[in-house]
């Protein structure tokens, strides 16, 4: 804090007299000042605190587990999915019933299949009204995963929700529209199967951020039991005498740092005992309830209770490198990675979406062909068309495999 923004020269000409830095970086967006040095020499964090402080600039340290929090999985996630599958919920009750109830209550789907314009009915009026929002707004983040992954020269599951709910509402949009031109013409509609898909697979990804936020409340928990602040003390000529004693921030804990910790405090960081015999409670990462007993030369593990007497400990490891940041890390690359079943999946959808969309084309063509007029072997219902009856057939096949996206 402070005027350092009009100083940032000088700051960096300060920084850079303490041994063993390396390099110094200023953002100026965050307010921080970032410094890589090397740990084998004498450089502590807090000597890079101290020369700002020399400077009237304030400053304090950003701990690597705040770096960890700042990456957990957050509320925006699940809150945005929540919200999107709440507002297709209001379109899909609506749209199920419209589009797969109605019509089977012979007084309702008479009313609904009455002709309000031409060849328009209704109910398909409805849920053209239904899905339009759906398809566009609701859907709308498959759509952008499917021209990211185009410009890239690549499908995804994605690729087929979009191209199984698009081609479904652009069939049934261009079936109104001759509807409106020839009121002799009659075609299915399949609003409904948009309405749904869009739905569910949205349904999915609001439990999966909702696993992946529980997961991040333990890690959260987890680190919350941490010691903020702990007792820097320094050793006589002979080593067994305090001299000085004061209170620093866990974060600018160095290699070797003599540390106190009483009865009832957290133990601040991974360290061996070099003065004192105690009992720690470790129950936080071992999940054993009863105390170990701890004497010189044992190992401590940072963030768990001392429960016995008063102890002097000597930092080993510090930040990252302790055993809760190495917890909370491997926790965060299990979410992040993908697992083998996952980078299997995504081999499947490489080759299974083009499949699905040769399938589909197959499948079009295989009955253009039927119902083609110098070919009697299937006929075609009523008014309608034989290109939209074969297309009928295409889009029942990708349809279908859409809700593979929810496996895959």
């Amino acid at each position: 804090s402070g005027s350092w923004k009009e100083a940032e020269n000088d700051i960096i000409h300060a920084l850079e007299q303490n041994r063993g830095v390396v390099s110094v970086e200023i953002s100026r967006d965050e307010d921080e000042v970032s410094i890589v040095y090397e740990s084998s020499t004498l450089m502590r964090p807090r000597d890079a605190i101290s020369s700002l402080k020399k400077m009237d600039i304030s400053a304090h340290p950003v701990s690597p587990f705040e770096r960890m929090t700042s990456t957990l999985s957050s509320d925006s996630e699940i809150k945005y999915y929540g919200r999107v599958f709440a507002l297709c919920l209001i379109f899909f009750v609506p749209g199920l019933l419209f589009g797969m109830i109605f019509v089977w209550i012979n007084p309702v789907n008479e009313q609904l299949s009455m002709k309000l314009i031409r060849g328009l009915k209704l109910n398909d009026l409805i849920m053209f009204i239904l899905a339009t929002p759906v398809q566009f707004w609701l859907g709308l983040r498959f759509h952008q995963a499917t021209w990211r992954a185009i410009k890239h020269r690549s499908v995804t599951m994605d690729t087929l929700v979009t191209l199984g709910t698009f081609t479904a509402y652009i069939y049934s949009v261009v079936a109104i529209i001759i509807m409106l031109a020839i009121p002799t013409f009659s075609s299915e509609v399949f609003f409904d199967a948009s309405i749904s898909l869009i739905t569910f697979i949205n349904m999915g990804r609001f439990l999966e951020a909702h696993a992946k936020k529980n997961t991040s409340s333990a890690i959260q928990k987890l680190l919350e039991m941490r010691a903020n602040t702990c007792y820097l003390v320094e050793l006589d000529e002979s080593g067994t005498d305090v001299v000085k004693e004061e209170i620093i921030d866990t974060a600018t804990i160095h290699k070797g740092d003599i540390l106190r910790v009483r009865p009832g405090e957290k133990i601040p960081t991974d360290a061996l005992i070099v003065q004192g015999h105690t009992s720690v409670d470790e129950s936080m990462i071992t999940g054993e309830s009863v105390p170990v007993s701890k004497t010189v030369n044992d190992s401590v593990i940072g963030s768990t209770v001392n429960q016995g007497g008063s102890i002097l400990i000597r930092a080993e490891y510090v930040g990252q490198e302790t055993a809760l940041a190495q917890i909370v890390t491997m926790v965060q690359n299990a979410q992040q990675t993908k697992p083998p079943i996952q980078k299997m999946a995504d081999k499947i959808s490489s080759i299974f979406v083009p499949l699905v969309i040769c399938i589909s084309l197959l499948t079009f063509a295989v009955w253009m062909a039927l119902t083609a007029p110098t070919n009697s072997t299937v006929s075609v219902p009523g008014e309608e068309s034989a290109i939209f009856f074969s297309i009928q057939f295409a889009i029942s096949v990708m349809v279908i495999a859409c809700p593979c996206g929810m496996g895959l």
